[in-house]
């Protein structure tokens, strides 16, 4: 490590001539280089204060090796001018001399200041600081002729200066006998390899200041540590619940030691409570269950009977029953519905569940919020435009702009698309007098809550004035369309479903529906929504038919779309409704609108149920329908038919015949026939009923009241579903029927297509009479009644003639 030491020293010079004494200050700083090659020391002369004059520095050193030489003297800072090295020269017996010369006039007088910095490197190859001796410096005044031969000398330098750190310490010694142990407490001295490097001076190369010196520290430990354990010295638990015990140092650290402290560490002896007999508790009895889902310990029972035979009160139970797991239960079973928020300006509803049960705010517990279903996100329709024209004032060109604002707002409260489809603009033309039309009545209320004008007046009355085409009115009435409210709307009503098992939703009160279902898995957070119109909703109509004035649009949404397997749909009436209408009630039939083909279609599996007043119909599917029937029979239509008879409408069923005579007549008599009728039963069977209690019914009438039932076809018939048992693919006719009300015969049960029931029978056409219940006398068991008169009259022809050539 370079350090670097300033030596002051003053030097007084005495000057003849003037008789003043200056003080004069010298300072020599010796530095350890730490670059040049060789190089031992580096000399910096500054002399200060206020000097005599001068004009030449003299300086020697003093060396204990033969090469030693200064090399490269300089000036510092020079108040005079520019310094010259006069002389560099090796003085036998160990001194090297030589001088700075400054310029011919001598260095005046200073009042402060450096007069001078001359700097010089001492070299020398294979030698050490060590071996330099003294610096000495002197000053000449070689104007005067005046030699101040007294040297300033500096004795020694020290170039390198320890460094000492600590004190550090060994490791502890291990624990003695006499129970103390022992470590060295010793200091480095971080510079101890540089500095005895470079000077090679023992100073440098061994601590041996005072208090650096190695010193020995004792500390007290423990050699041995009793372990004192409890001896029992009795036979175990005494009648009295004690047992008297002693200590023994397992170590035998006193046998070892001999130290007094390792024996008077025993304990004192000591008599310990037992027991005789230790309870062993379990729990025999539980409380009701918690809000923390837990049913607790109330009661316990001793395995080992314990108290009977001690009669201790110690061996009494006097827990607090903590110590006994609880038995998991279940307080409370979360039952989640789900709640609907409010229509949103994104036109979506959100369902979120609550638990009606209230499980968590009664119990805190996690467990009864796990299992809650996921939000669902519903359409809706958050505002309805209402597109109301506005129009300009007549323009150069003769023609008014009409365009449309929504009077409701609805895109500036949701931003959607949806509300921003205003109508295209309309051009009208204006006039001079500009027509003030208004609307003098409307239609009926719409299903979108529109009222439509259907008349409008001139309040300028500017035809009147003008007799212009262009004064007529020439609009659609759509701009003074105004809302209202539509009624008999139902929905949505949400409703789960069970495998196989039917749900009716009845909207009867609300829109004379009901809805019967039939899932074929369990479906859950469906909604349906049930919209009745009295008009009709689309502009195609029935040819021949006439409407009942009931349209029933029926949405349904969620999982049972996907899992129908078939759905009763009922429509109900009342006999004004009809009457009012003209319709034959036997007749209503439900139709389906068929989008793609912009039609009214009928439903096969359909059917008119008179006593209670609907019309039903099967399908497997949701869409717009409409009750449409006949015009209801009358006298005078050129139809004998609705129980008309000869007599009570002869125009339509003719004049009645003749009465029969009371008595034959003659000839022969039909053997076996009954009597030829003149009236020929013609029936006509309504559509069959839904299957209700596994029975289908139907109404048969005969259009010719012949007052005789011999052709009658059968009005009820079994319906019941058939289930084929596991394994049941035998070769039986197995009759089914279809979703959609077709049915069909097929050879076995397995080869019945996935969808069909399997019922007792198909059931007849209208027409067809069924199952025949007995004999049934007709037209073909009259002709061969009339066939077997016949051959009786021939035999008995050919006995008379046979019998008359026997005689």
């Amino acid at each position: 490590m370079n350090k670097e030491i300033i030596i002051l020293v003053t030097l007084v010079s005495v000057l003849l001539a003037s008789g003043s004494v200056y003080a004069q200050t010298i300072s020599v700083s010796p530095n350890i280089p730490s670059t040049t090659p060789g190089t031992i020391a580096t000399f910096t002369v500054s002399i200060s204060g206020n000097p005599v004059e001068m004009d030449t520095i003299g300086f020697s050193i003093t060396y204990n090796t033969s090469v030693l030489q200064i090399q490269d003297v300089s000036r510092g800072v020079l108040t005079q001018a520019w310094s010259q090295f006069l002389w560099n020269e090796v003085v036998p017996g160990g001194v090297i001399v030589g001088g700075v010369r400054f310029s011919d006039s001598p260095i005046p007088p200073q009042s402060s200041g450096s007069i001078a910095i001359i700097s010089m490197m001492v070299v020398c190859n294979g030698c050490t600081i060590g071996e330099l001796g003294q610096f000495c410096i002197s000053n000449y005044d070689t104007e005067l002729d005046i030699f101040t031969p007294q040297p300033i000398c500096i004795q020694q330098f020290d170039f390198c200066t320890e460094d000492i750190r600590g004190p550090f310490y060994t490791e502890w010694s291990n624990c003695s006998l006499k129970d103390d142990q022992f470590r060295l407490k010793y200091y480095l001295d971080l510079n101890n390899e540089s500095c005895c490097g470079i000077t090679g001076l023992d100073e440098d190369c061994n601590i041996k200041t005072e208090p650096y010196k190695n010193v020995i520290e004792y500390q007290y430990c423990d050699y041995c540590t009793p372990n004192w354990v409890e001896v029992n010295h009795s036979a175990g638990c005494s009648p009295e619940d004690t047992i008297y015990v002693t200590h023994n140092d397992t170590n035998m650290c006193y046998q070892k030691t001999l130290l007094p402290s390792d024996w008077d560490s025993r304990p004192d002896d000591k008599i310990y409570s037992c027991d005789y007999c230790t309870p062993s508790w379990t729990c025999d009895g539980y409380d009701v269950c918690q809000p923390d889902d837990k049913r607790y310990c109330n009661s316990v029972w001793d395995n080992n009977n314990c108290y009977s035979q001690t009669w201790l009160d110690s061996d009494k139970y006097h827990g607090d029953y903590s110590e006994f797991s609880p038995i998991v239960c279940d307080y409370c079973i979360p039952n989640w519905v789900e709640v609907n928020t409010t229509c949103k300006t994104d036109d979506t509803v959100t369902g979120y569940y609550m638990d009606s049960n209230d499980c968590f705010a009664k119990t805190g517990l996690s467990s009864d919020l796990q299992g809650r279903p996921g939000n669902n996100t519903y359409a809706c329709d958050y505002c309805t435009p209402n597109w109301v024209e506005t129009n300009t004032t007549c323009n150069t060109d003769d023609t008014i702009t009409g365009y449309y604002v929504d009077a409701n707002g609805c895109y500036t409260q949701t931003g959607l698309n949806s509300d921003n489809n205003p109508p295209e603009n309309n051009t009208y033309l204006c006039d001079f007098c500009t027509p003030g039309w208004e609307c003098v009545s409307y239609g009926p209320c719409q299903p979108n809550n529109i009222q439509i004008c259907d008349g409008v007046s001139d309040v300028n009355g500017c035809y009147a004035h003008t007799g212009l085409v262009s004064d007529e009115y020439q609009g659609n009435y759509l701009e003074f369309n105004q809302s209202c409210q539509y009624t008999n709307y139902t929905g949505p009503e949400w409703f789960n479903t069970t495998a196989n098992q039917p749900l009716t939703i009845d909207a009867v009160d609300e829109s004379d529906t009901s809805v019967e279902i039939l899932s074929l898995s369990d479906t859950f957070n469906n909604f349906i929504n049930i919209t009745k119109h009295t008009e009709n909703p689309e502009n195609e109509t029935v040819l021949g038919l006439i409407p009942l004035g009931k349209y029933i649009d029926i949405e349904v949404v969620g999982e049972v779309e996907n899992n129908l397997g078939w759905v009763v749909i009922r429509i109900y009436y009342t006999n004004e409704e009809v009457s009012g209408a003209g319709i034959d009630e036997g007749s209503l039939s439900i139709y389906i609108w068929n989008e793609s083909k912009g039609e009214w279609e009928v439903i096969e599996n359909s059917g008119v149920n008179t006593d209670n007043n609907y019309v039903w119909a099967n399908m497997t599917h949701f869409s717009l329908y409409g009750l449409y029937g006949e015009l209801a029979p009358y006298c005078g239509d050129g139809s004998c038919n609705n129980g008309e008879t000869c007599s009570s409408c002869p125009s339509d069923c003719g004049s009645c015949p003749p009465p029969p005579s009371s008595g034959p007549t003659g000839g022969f008599v039909t053997i076996g026939s009954p009597p030829p009728s003149s009236c020929t039963e013609d029936w006509s069977c309504t559509a069959w009923s839904e299957c209700i209690d596994d029975k289908q019914t139907r109404t048969c009438v005969d259009l010719n009241d012949c007052n005789t039932t011999e052709n009658k076809p059968t009005e009820t018939w079994s319906c019941k579903i058939v289930l084929p048992g596991e394994g049941a693919c035998a070769q039986v006719i197995t009759p089914a029927v279809s979703p959609t009300g077709e049915c069909k015969e097929f050879l076995s049960p397995c080869d019945v297509p996935e969808g069909w029931s399997i019922i007792a029978a198909c059931p007849p056409a209208a027409g067809e009479q069924g199952q025949p219940t007995g004999l049934v006398i007709g037209a073909d068991i009259a002709a061969m009644a009339v066939i077997l008169v016949i051959i009786i009259v021939i035999v008995g022809f050919y006995l008379f003639r046979t019998r008359k050539d026997w005689h």
